[in-house]
């Protein structure tokens, strides 16, 4: 591989060293690229560690100055307690019930539940009575259990 005064892929390194980017002072370029193309530097987080890492992931927030977890491993924590074992709980429509929709084109009412990753409920009614009767108790029979499972658990914690 050719490296030329504009680096690999025709990247030109850039001078950042004795900058602070997201918590993270870099000391400078390690003149090395990752598999992208990416720019590697030396760099110092909060706690005096110096570690190597490419630019983008510092720039980006993948890598940060306090040692923690980046923000995207923090934020895929905060979504974790929205899915329960496999599925998703969501919370009430403003606009009515939840999974009961008016189905234009056979003039019916169509209730679903879409739960671990497949329809458990998508059938239609003549009145939107029977589609949430219908949608509820089918919540009943798949969310009831799981719910219940937690709140037991939480209490015993």
């Amino acid at each position: 591989m050719v490296v030329g005064m504009g680096g690999i892929f025709g990247k030109k390194a850039e001078d950042v060293q004795g900058s602070i980017i997201n918590g993270v002072t870099i000391i400078g370029d390690t003149g090395k690229r990752d598999s992208s193309g990416n720019q590697i530097v030396i760099a110092r987080n909060k706690n005096n560690e110096v570690f190597e890492s490419s630019l983008s992931n510092i720039k980006r927030g993948v890598v940060n100055g306090t040692g923690e977890e980046s923000g995207y491993v923090n934020l895929k924590k905060a979504n974790e307690k929205y899915h329960v074992e496999g599925t998703y709980v969501k919370a009430l429509s403003v606009g009515g019930t939840k999974g009961v929709n008016w189905d234009k084109r056979r003039n019916k009412w169509k209730a679903r539940l879409y739960f671990k990753g497949e329809y458990v409920l998508q059938k239609d009614f003549n009145t939107k009575e029977e589609a949430i009767q219908a949608r509820l108790a089918a919540e009943e029979k798949y969310f009831k259990p799981i719910l219940e499972k937690y709140e037991n658990k939480k209490e015993n914690d």
